[in-house]
């Protein structure tokens, strides 16, 4: 973090998704349209903060391929100069990063002000991906604190939540692991909102553009397809060039194979009867793995590994969230975090060589999804273990006394688990 605050930062991914097209919504343009076309903004912008600029430049292809909500949101910030809304985004993005440290510690059971929240805002804040992702000015750390906040609050505030995983699904392709998550919650209610606010955000788009929503809606699938063909996009682009078109059929296999694995665990939930309360240690164990998957399925930069915090969580330290299963971890999950923390964290590349070293970090993040599908089975069968010793005796058990009513609480209750 010491070299985030010191050194020049390029913020090129920013003038991309941020201010770029911001320009053209303050315009009454359409900023996908654009990006295509590499048009510039017309001449002169005057600033709020002063100056007033008679040219424009392109420090890269511009690319907007965040959805209209996070565009239009931060819209304002392109009415300052490139330095100030630069560093007002970097500013913002740390500002961040304690938020998701709470976020994190209450999705796993513990308070913000504890020995487990500092070693999560300290290995959050030592993550490459964290450095990368506000040196580039990403949006990786907005959208993911976004789906973390509305993941905590959707049990009190569902239509809080809605908003905010609206706003985190504008970088769907890194965030849409929790929009599953909110449908094997049920939490419909904030699933409905969130793509509410993806569709309003859509037609104000539109009108400020007066251009049609399908029309928006086609120019942002012709930038995705652009933007999946870069060079280096994908985590697993070094291996690839080993395995070249059998990669393809790796991944394959590997999203079968998740598939199968929790197709097996939701029959284990249901012959069992397993409670799995909405944010238990096991359906937390089930958003991490889905994370994980995504992360090694889809085309993802470096930066965008500052989701692994949630992994490094659930293996590091476990969770208080049923103070009737074991809180303390085995040694096999805390072993491999802390082997996976420091491929994630220290800059091993200047000893491996980048090629092997982004192999070993592709490779962790496969190994991580493994260890989190054992942790989901692991966290399972403890609830179930524990319910079963908690059903009462039936009556020819108990003899001739009725047997007491249950806790309503050891109840699938509607809402609970996944459907």
């Amino acid at each position: 973090m010491a070299r985030v605050l010191t050194k020049q930062r390029s913020s090129i991914d920013f003038f991309s998704l941020i201010w770029y097209p911001g320009h053209f919504i303050w315009q009454g343009a359409d900023p996908y349209a654009a990006a295509l076309a590499q048009r510039l903004p017309e001449m002169p912008v005057r600033y709020w903060d002063g100056p007033i600029a008679t040219e424009f430049s392109f420090p890269i292809d511009p690319m907007p391929t965040n959805l209209s909500p996070i565009v239009l949101l931060f819209s304002p910030l392109a009415r300052l100069s490139w330095p100030v809304a630069s560093h007002l985004w970097a500013t913002f993005n740390i500002a961040l990063l304690p938020i998701i440290t709470w976020s994190t510690a209450r999705l796993f059971g513990y308070r913000f002000f504890s020995w487990e929240a500092l070693i999560i805002l300290l290995t959050l804040c030592s993550l490459i991906a964290t450095r990368e992702s506000i040196e580039l000015g990403q949006t990786s750390i907005i959208t993911f604190a976004s789906m973390l906040l509305a993941i905590t609050a959707a049990p009190v505030r569902p239509a809080m939540a809605g908003v905010l995983l609206g706003i985190a699904l504008s970088k769907y392709s890194l965030t849409f692991p929790g929009f599953l998550y909110f449908l094997c919650q049920r939490w419909y209610r904030s699933a409905l909102t969130a793509v509410g606010i993806q569709a309003l955000s859509l037609l104000i788009t539109a009108a400020i553009s007066q251009t049609s929503p399908l029309t928006i809606a086609m120019e942002h699938i012709s930038l995705m397809l652009k933007h999946t063909n870069m060079p280096g996009l994908h985590l697993w682009a070094p291996i690839w060039k080993d395995l070249g078109s059998g990669l393809w059929i790796v991944l394959v296999v590997i999203s079968v194979g998740l598939f199968l694995a929790l197709a097996h665990w939701n029959r284990i939930v249901f012959s069992s009867n397993v409670l799995l309360a909405r944010n238990s240690l096991a359906s937390i164990a089930l958003l991490v793995a889905m994370m994980q998957w995504n992360l090694l399925a889809l085309p993802h930069r470096r930066y965008d590994h500052v989701v692994g915090i949630l992994f490094l969580t659930l293996a590091a330290l476990g969770g208080s969230l049923n103070p009737q299963l074991p809180i303390s971890q085995p040694m096999g999950p805390q072993i491999f975090a802390g082997l996976a923390a420091g491929i994630w964290i220290l800059p091993l590349y200047y000893v491996l060589g980048e090629n092997l070293y982004l192999k070993a970090f592709s490779l962790t993040n496969l190994a991580a999804l493994a260890v989190a599908v054992w942790m989901l089975f692991r966290a399972t069968s403890l609830s179930a273990n524990i319910g079963s010793a908690q059903i009462p005796a039936t009556p020819r058990e108990q003899g001739s006394r009725p047997a007491p009513p249950s806790d309503p609480s050891s109840s699938r209750q509607p809402g609970e688990g996944c459907p």
